[in-house]
Order: C-alpha cells, then structure tokens, then sequence
C-alpha cells in the first residue's frame, strides 16, 4: 500500500474517485478541481450521514441507525478505506493495524465488526480484499474535499485529529504522509472556496472559510490576503485593517520579515 503523495496528486482531486457516488453531494457530482458549496443548492438536506475524518472523528446522522465507533483502530481502518483508491487486502491491514498481535486476523475480524456496528446501515464494509461501499446519502468529509467540495458549514482541521497508534509504526507513517496530503487537498479546496463565495458576492461566507484557512496555515501570506480582502469585501474595515496588522505581527514574531504589500493593499479591496 502506497504512503506517498505526489504534490500532483495533493492538488488535483482523484478522477475517479470524484465519478464516484462517494465523491457527490446529494447526487449531484463536480467535474475535478471545482470547488462546491452544497448548501447553495439545499443539496445537503439529502444526506442521510457525514462521516466526519477531518478535526475530530465523528459520525453526524440525520435519521439515526449505527452507534458511536470505539476505538482508535476501528477509526485508523475507517481513514485507510476511505483514502485508498482500492480495496485493501486483510494481510495488509492486519500488518499496518496488528503488527504486534497474537491472532492478528481475529483482531481484524473484531475491528471490522466494530466498524459494521458503528456505521450501521450507512455502508456495508467486508470482503477480501475490504472494501468500503456508502450507502446513497452517505459522504466522507475528506473524499469530498479531495474532490474539491466544501461544504458551506464544514469545519475543517487535521485528518483524524489527536489519533495515535504508537504500536503501529507503519500505520504512523501512512498518516503522518496522508495528513500532509490531506492538509494540502484542504487549503486548496479552501482556497476555491473562498474564490467562489467572493466571486457570488458572498463576503460573509467568505470570512467564515478564510478564518478557517489561516487558521490551518497560518504562515500562508495569500491565506491572510484572502481572508484580509473578504472582510473588506464585506464592508468591515476595521476587521480587515485588524486582520492584516495580526499578519504582520505574526510574520514578524516567527519568521522575522514583513508580509509583502498585498497584506495591506487588500484592506482597500472592493
């Protein structure tokens, strides 16, 4: 199983994984590098669950069925299904999940049950190789936003925030690769985003996701030029003027040089 990620292959979304009902809000689908509000079109009232890999893990049900997933492999077997672009054998998954284990297949047997149960009658998840199958109406937070889409009340962070397999060290390396890729696919999605609110003349949405940007990145200048022009484009000046002064003061305290003028020259943004 492959743990790199091409710089290509961070910035531009997976044809086919974008083709796939995986990849589609509501049923409505996006060609590859176009970015996606699905509120904007109501199409998020269609789904019935988000599976949620990006911040802290969680699932968010709109009619219930499934209970809470326990356990931090069951979550770690839920990333490595969800970001592989193909099933994955049992013999690998027992040998990134279970390196240590005295019936390492019987610990996947039990994880994979746990999965079952915790995702109900949203996915059907076995085989062997494991595949994972959404049920319509079911998304993953980070296939969509390797496909571009953002949704208007998404609250992005870190793949699998706070998780650690220590024992797992092949595991570790696979993540700590996938969150870099992830984080890449998820500024740039931002960024799109962002892009698209402004460009709608939606300023407000724009501030929302741009606070968010730079939160993630904050060393990014054009994150802090994004999120400085969105407040100006929204009328609060002194929000942006405040905006571009922490940006200076950041640049300064961390990395010692001054943000080039656009910083400041987006405080007059239409």
């Amino acid at each position: 199983m492959s743990a790199g990620c091409s710089s290509n292959a961070a910035r531009q979304p997976c044809d086919r994984a974008c083709d796939a009902a995986t990849c589609r809000i509501g049923g409505g689908g996006t060609g590859p590098g176009r970015s996606t509000i699905a509120a904007e079109s109501g199409e998020g009232s269609a789904m019935a669950a988000i599976i949620q890999l990006l911040g802290r893990p969680d699932i968010h049900r709109q009619y219930g069925g499934g209970s809470r997933l326990r356990g931090r492999k069951t979550w770690s077997l839920l990333a490595m299904l969800a970001l592989s672009e193909r099933p994955l054998p049992r013999h690998t998954l027992v040998r990134m999940l279970f390196p240590q284990a005295g019936d390492a297949a019987a610990a996947l047997r039990w994880v994979l049950s746990e999965l079952r149960r915790g995702l109900g009658p949203h996915a059907v998840v076995g085989g062997d190789p494991v595949t994972l199958e959404l049920s319509a109406g079911t998304v993953v937070d980070v296939q969509q936003v390797r496909c571009g889409q953002v949704a208007a009340d998404s609250e992005l962070g870190e793949l699998l925030a706070g998780l650690s397999v220590p024992d797992c060290p092949e595991f570790e390396l696979w993540l700590s690769q996938q969150r870099a890729c992830v984080s890449l696919a998820t500024h740039a999605a931002l960024r799109a985003a962002i892009g698209a609110q402004l460009g709608a003349r939606r300023p407000a949405e724009a501030v929302r996701l741009a606070r968010q940007l730079v939160a993630l990145a904050p060393l990014e200048e054009r994150h802090h030029v994004l999120l400085v022009s969105s407040l100006a484009g929204a009328g609060d000046q002194s929000g942006a003027r405040v905006a571009a002064t922490a940006c200076a003061q950041l640049f300064a305290r961390e990395l010692g040089v001054r943000p080039s003028p656009r910083v400041a020259q987006a405080v007059r943004a239409p």
